[in-house]
């Protein structure tokens, strides 16, 4: 699970809660355990490091290389985007509510994805349903790629069978 100590509806983080993420050994090229294994590896920490990630703006670090990331491959990207104006780092939190809320009629209930995106919900919605772990379990392993329609959506982790093996 990830933490939020603070999001841009919680600003004093009463209201934090866990959010659920999956490996996607089925295709690990959108992994996030993998994307962090990786990290991990290819990066260096010194003992004064207390973050995982270094700096203060981390959403402005993130923002200024993921429109490099797009500008430069720009080229291969044009049959879905026009200019780097085009996506920014909002896109993945709503390309994520949208595609766990289209791939199937069975999908997770919108008041589990607005939670997990950390969206108010109009009227007494925000006082009837909050969050709940099996909610965002749902939809935790649908945004990790998980096929919904399928047994292959509790697939396990890969695991490693003598962890102290060489």
């Amino acid at each position: 699970t990830i933490l939020f100590c603070q999001t841009k509806t919680d600003q004093s983080g009463d209201r934090a809660h866990n959010r659920h993420v999956y490996a996607n050994p089925l295709k690990p090229e959108i992994c996030p355990i993998l994307a962090l294994g990786v990290f991990l590896l290819l990066t260096e920490f010194s003992e004064d490091d207390v973050k995982l990630f270094g700096g203060g703006h981390q959403y402005s670090h993130f923002s200024t290389g993921f429109k490099a990331l797009v500008k430069q491959n720009l080229g291969e990207l044009q049959t879905w985007i026009q200019s780097v104006k085009d996506w920014g780092t909002h896109s993945f939190r709503k390309g994520a509510a949208t595609f766990a809320c289209s791939g199937s009629s069975q999908g997770a209930h919108i008041s589990a994805v607005s939670n997990r995106c950390g969206w108010k919900q109009p009227g007494v919605q925000d006082t009837y349903l909050v969050f709940s772990d099996a909610g965002d379990q749902v939809v935790g392993r649908i945004v990790s790629g998980l096929p919904l329609d399928s047994p292959s959506f509790s697939t396990l982790p890969p695991m490693f069978l003598n962890p102290e093996s060489e």
